[in-house]
């Protein structure tokens, strides 16, 4: 036995000992991002069969994007991705978002050792990783619904401030390296730009964004800690977005607004309004940055105009605003003009010297280095300002060290003869990348933003160099592609609104030229002839109309023939008319030699299934089933079928409304044509003809709008590349059971806008609207390569390489006039107006040969009369022998009379019409104000500026009248005499407490009780009177309270017996206090001057209506009153300005700085011109000429739109 306790005790200790102690500390979960991530489908290939290649974009307009990671390695969000790169070496890191939709923000933690990504998605999470590994150490959830919009991480770096966006905006302070969350409330109602925790205060957070300011305490509650906003009053001040700000040491709040001004904070409250001298904002534009450098005591502040100004600290926190605002002046110690810079690769020529001195719109600024400035540029670049010893930036040697386009990415072409990509962007550049070499070649920027983009075919130009380029100004630009830059070999303008789609003709017939095709929002589809080589030259054939804004084009393979779609949802195909078929003596318009249209009609599921799937299938009827369950299944299956074909007529409807947007279309090889549209349809690639009614297939591509779908890419010609609205990128290969598909750019801004695949089947490119631009590399599978990475299937690849480009310069295609100006005429109205001013010019020239006839025939006239004079009196002519027919005056005379009385009949009726319209709305609007509303205006304008206005007094109707004279003769019996008279006891109007009859009302209990029937017997549950129940229980108590008060009252002594000082206390009161009676007593009477009655109320109504209206007189006597001083005033100050004009004039003084002063100050010292509601009763008939031409063109206008729709 002692032998088995020991080996017992030994097993024990040795459990004991392989036990893990409980207050070792838990070993943190080991996160892995892959794990985490959505996994592929069945039928999708793995996430890594395309890899990250490089990537050229940058989200310029995103707040915050730009944060240093370690020494010359910057880290940013673009596309669904987290990106860094190394400024010296231009190395780049991809750090995958996991929620699938995005990041919304990155940050960095002060000690620079981790950094937080906030993503978009379904509950979307926050993800902490460590800088030196990248791994992932914290993550948060629980922040936000759908997306985080900011975040920022506390001095002392222990917390973790996110604000999340729609729908929530939720400010939720976190504990990351505990994974808790320690306090939320919601910021805010709209988007929030930054959070802050406060430098100087510990608990204190502020957060900026969309028309506010907010502060932010931790405050001790009786309920525990909780998070306490005060939102920023504006005041008198115009309500702005608020992006820039910085706390000051003593907790005020200095920060910036939309309009350059600069507000100081204090306590929600603005202090101050500061102001450059002479009244000029701060800046010009958005303030987006403001720092303070509390080593030096100076302010920084930075935004859209380029300049980054320094203020003095202590000037800004005493500057002290005026007695009747809050502005205040001062003047900046410094200021320097960030530029653009120069790139790394500068290229000489003036376009790119003449962006380098582009002012920058400083969108983020990085202050943290000490011998530079890193800066945002929110027209597309990161830019580097080195600083000098003295700490000054030197803005001359800025260097651009990285570029992308500024926005939205529209367009993208890649060459099939060379390693380069074209993309076009909202910014208005067009540029060229060499997506192998990792590098941008050139770019080519012009005034008006880029919509759409195309290469020109082989038919056009085979060099492939040409591309075609639309912009939102209607112009349409021919670039051809040199080794250096682009030229502009042609322009057209043929649209009023932005160009939407342009494309060549793929192929023509022999001798004829090749076509362009543009559409736009307008609604016009132009042809053009292509009457030089490489596409230029080009001449405008003709335009259709389509229903609505086109949104896609198509082709023929023959070139003969184009499909349009329009966002209204509307397909149709026309014949391309051939050069010099449209006659365009008065329009380019035309009707197409061959029209089809086709409507799209969406499958989907019929009402029946629809409402058996929601509700269940009507039961089936056999014949095992009896009759009765027959009748009851057939009354079933009746009512199934009247709801399914009361929902069919509802689905109907609906469908007959909905509006599909084309965004997609494209011939196939069979003659049928792919579809993509918008709303409930969107994510599919529907195959259509013309010739069926309905879709003959389609296929799932995503699960939403497809915006850009390429098919047949690639050499081999097995690749289908598609983007969706969603930023989700999916690729297909021909034969390949699988296919790849991603959330590639961001899932909330970032539509893809263009897809394409690399002349060597390599190389994934695509584009989106939030800026981002990838080159990803194809995995085997997708290339068609076997395990020895050669083709399965050999592939036309072209390994001989192209003849290198010509340099600018050394190009001899013609160079072509560029379109800069906006109010350029589009190519029909420029013809439209080129007909009116020839007919103008008919016109007047026939009015001018009418006037030098006449203006001849006067001379003449005045000759002889001048001749006629000169001679002897009685060698003179009478003045009536000059007169070469005298009864030509009077036949003019009478034929002007008839004139002017047959235009007085034609428009009797109308002028009869509009007479008795004036009388009505004078009988209705006037007769009865006695008196207008007019408004007397301060001599103070501006923000000091204010005004008051009179009453509009109504005149009394006439009852009113008989009734207030009546009122002055008889007093109140005019309106019911005694009719509420004093009510005494017994009579109908007593308030006794008995009723009349003076039974007594039973209880409810009673009631019912007496209802049943007392035969019935009672339940001992339900008697009332059972030992035990709650009735008896109370009424035991009752009885109690009734003996106890019985012996109390026998304790009262006799009745005769009164108290001395009772007596002599109501003495007292009899002879002092009046009879004042309860309501309730019995004995109760209405006083006769406190009854009411209908009499007595009216007039009190009268009097007062009477009162008010003598008040309302009054105020506007004075007011009309003051209204003729201050004419007289304005009249005596405008007099007095005058003679001081006529003084300084005769002194000479007007050309001295003294006198032109005095002339400027009493130049129109108050507004002499009163406005129309000053005087409104004196202006109302007054008609100037402006407001009758005013009056014509709004009529005329409403008869141009009544005119259109019809």
């Amino acid at each position: 036995d002692r032998l088995e306790a020991l080996r017992a005790a030994r097993s024990a200790r040795a459990a004991l000992d392989a036990a893990p102690d409980p207050d070792a500390p838990v070993p943190r979960k080991e996160y892995v991002p892959e794990e985490m991530r959505a996994a592929p489908g069945e039928d999708e290939l793995p996430r890594d069969a395309i890899t990250m290649h490089h990537s050229f974009g940058f989200e310029s307009v995103k707040r915050n994007n730009l944060h240093y990671l370690s020494e010359e390695v910057i880290i940013f969000t673009v596309g669904a991705m987290v990106q860094t790169v190394h400024l010296g070496t231009g190395e780049q890191t991809y750090l995958y978002g996991i929620d699938g939709e995005g990041v919304g923000f990155v940050v960095v933690h002060p000690e620079k050792t981790h950094f937080a990504l906030g993503e978009k998605g379904v509950n979307p999470g926050v993800y902490i990783y460590e800088t030196e590994t990248l791994k992932l150490k914290r993550v948060l959830v629980g922040g936000t619904e759908r997306a985080y919009s900011c975040g920022r991480f506390s001095n002392d770096g222990s917390k973790l401030a996110t604000v999340g966006g729609y729908p929530d905006f939720w400010l939720t302070v976190w504990d990351w390296r505990e994974e808790a969350i320690v306090l939320r409330s919601k910021a805010f109602s709209q988007e929030v730009f930054d959070v802050t925790f406060s430098p100087f205060f510990e608990g204190q957070l502020t957060t900026s964004g969309t028309g506010h300011i907010r502060f932010w305490k931790m405050a001790e509650t009786f309920t525990g800690l909780k998070l306490q906003g005060d939102i920023g009053r504006f005041g008198n001040e115009d309500l702005s977005d608020v992006a820039g700000y910085a706390e000051m040491p003593d907790g005020k709040v200095l920060s910036g607004t939309e309009s350059g001004r600069l507000l100081m904070w204090d306590g929600g409250l603005i202090r101050t309004v500061l102001l450059r001298p002479g009244g000029k904002p701060c800046h010009d534009g958005m303030i987006e940055c403001v720092r303070l450098d509390d080593e030096t005591g100076r302010v920084y502040t930075a935004g859209a105009d380029g300049y980054v100004r320094v203020w003095d600290y202590k000037t800004l926190n005493d500057a002290e605003p005026g007695e009747d605002s809050a502005e205040a002046y001062v003047d900046a110690l410094e200021e320097f003009l960030i530029t653009r810079g120069a790139k790394k690769e500068r290229l000489d020529n003036e376009k790119e010297e003449a962006e380098t001195l582009e002012p920058a719109s400083v969108k983020s600024l990085i202050m943290s280095e000490p011998d530079h400035w890193l800066v945002q540029d929110e027209k597309g670049g990161v830019v580097r300002v080195p600083l000098d010893a003295n700490g000054a930036p030197e803005t001359r040697n800025a260097t651009r060290v990285l570029d992308f386009h500024a926005g939205a990415i529209v367009a993208l072409e890649a060459s099939p003869i060379s390693d380069h990509v074209i993309t076009a962007g909202e910014d208005g550049s067009v540029r060229v990348f060499a997506y192998a070499e990792k590098r941008e070649l050139f770019a080519a920027r012009f005034n008006a933003p880029a919509t759409t983009m195309s290469c020109a075919p082989p038919a056009v130009d085979p060099e492939r160099r040409v591309v075609v380029v639309g912009f939102g100004d209607g112009v349409a630009r021919v670039l051809l592609r040199c080794a250096d830059a682009w030229k502009l070999i042609d322009a057209v303008k043929p649209h009023n609104g932005a160009v939407t789609c342009a494309q060549y003709a793929p192929a023509h017939r022999a001798g004829s030229t090749p076509m362009l095709v543009t559409a736009g929002e307008d609604g016009k589809v132009w042809f053009f002839a292509c009457e030089r080589e490489k596409g230029t030259g080009l001449a405008p054939v003709g335009f259709v109309k389509a229903p609505g804004p086109v949104s896609a084009l198509a082709w023929t393979d023959a070139g003969d023939a184009v499909l349009a779609g329009c966002a209204s949802g509307h397909v149709f195909e026309f014949a391309a008319p051939a050069p010099g078929t449209v006659d365009a003596t008065r329009t380019f318009e035309f009707e197409p030699s061959r029209f089809r249209a086709y409507a799209f009609k969406r499958p989907r599921a019929s009402a029946a299934s629809v409402l058996a799937e929601r509700e269940g299938a009507p039961p089936t009827i056999t014949q095992e089933m009896d009759p009765a369950d027959v009748i009851e299944a057939k009354a079933a299956r009746k009512r199934f079928d009247e709801r399914a074909a009361e929902l069919q007529e509802e689905m109907d409807e609906a469908e007959a409304t909905t509006v599909y947007p084309v965004t997609h279309l494209a011939y196939d090889a069979t003659g049928a044509f792919e579809l993509c549209v918008g709303g409930e349809a969107k994510g599919k690639v529907f195959t259509c003809s013309l010739d069926a009614e309905k879709p003959l297939a389609s296929r799932d591509a995503h699960a939403e709008t497809v915006t850009s779908l390429k098919t047949r890419q690639g050499p081999s010609r097995a690749l289908t590349v598609s983007g969706a609205a969603n930023g989700a990128v999916r690729v297909e290969r021909r034969g390949l059971e699988k296919h790849w598909h991603c959330e590639v750019h961001d899932g909330v801004r970032g539509a893809v806008t263009g897809v394409a695949v690399s002349r060597c089947e390599k190389f994934l490119i695509t584009a989106a609207k939030d800026g981002s631009l990838f080159a990803q590399t194809l995995g085997a599978e997708l290339r068609g390569l076997d395990e020895r990475n050669e083709p399965q299937v050999s592939a036309q690849v072209s390994t001989v390489e192209p003849d290198p480009l010509p340099f600018l310069e050394a190009d001899a295609t013609p160079a072509a006039a560029d379109i800069d100006s906006a109010t350029t005429y589009s190519i029909e109205d420029a013809k439209v107006k080129v007909e009116e001013d020839a007919k103008r010019a008919a016109a007047e020239e026939e009015k001018m040969g009418v006037r030098e006839f006449l203006a001849k025939l006067k001379a003449e006239y005045a000759a002889l009369v001048l001749e006629n004079d000169a001679r002897p009196f009685a060698e003179r002519l009478p003045a009536s022998a000059f007169e070469v027919d005298p009864g030509l005056r009077e036949v003019i005379e009478a034929e002007t009379l008839a004139d002017l009385e047959r235009a007085r009949e034609s428009l009797a009726w109308h002028c009869e019409k509009s007479s008795l319209g004036l009388k009505k709305l004078r009988e209705r609007f006037l007769d009865d104000v006695e008196q207008e509303r007019a408004v007397l205006r301060s001599f103070a304008t501006g923000r000091s500026g204010f005004a008051t206005t009179s009453f509009r007094v109504v005149r009394p109707n006439e009852r009113l009248e008989a009734d207030l004279k009546a009122l002055k003769e008889g007093g109140a019996r005019r309106f019911g005499g005694d009719a509420g008279g004093p009510r005494r006891p017994g009579g109908g109007s007593s308030r006794a407490g008995s009723n009349a009859s003076g039974s007594m009302r039973l209880s409810r209990s009673q009631n019912m009780r007496s209802a049943g029937d007392p035969n019935e017997p009672v339940l001992e549950e339900e008697n009332p009177f059972a030992a035990g129940h709650k009735q008896e229980l109370r009424r035991r108590k009752r009885l109690a309270r009734e003996e106890e008060w019985r012996r109390f009252n026998a304790t009262k002594p006799d009745e005769a017996y009164e108290n001395p000082e009772d007596v002599a206390a109501i003495e007292v009161a009899k002879k002092t206090l009046g009879d004042y009676k309860l309501k309730s007593d019995e004995n109760f009477v209405v006083a006769e001057e406190d009854s009411m009655n209908y009499g007595k109320k009216r007039e009190q109504m009268l009097l007062l209506e009477a009162s008010t209206r003598d008040a309302r007189r009054d105020f506007n006597a004075r007011f009309f009153a003051m209204r003729e001083t201050r004419a007289a005033v304005v009249r005596e100050t405008v007099a007095g300005a005058a003679r001081v004009a006529e003084i300084t004039a005769e002194l000479g003084d007007a050309d001295t700085p003294e006198g032109a002063r005095a002339l400027e100050t009493v130049g129109e010292p108050f507004r002499t011109t009163p406005a129309a509601d000053e005087y409104p009763t004196e202006s109302r008939d007054e008609a100037t000429e402006e407001a009758l031409a005013a009056f014509d063109a709004a009529r005329r206008a409403a008869a141009a739109e009544v005119a259109c729709a019809g």
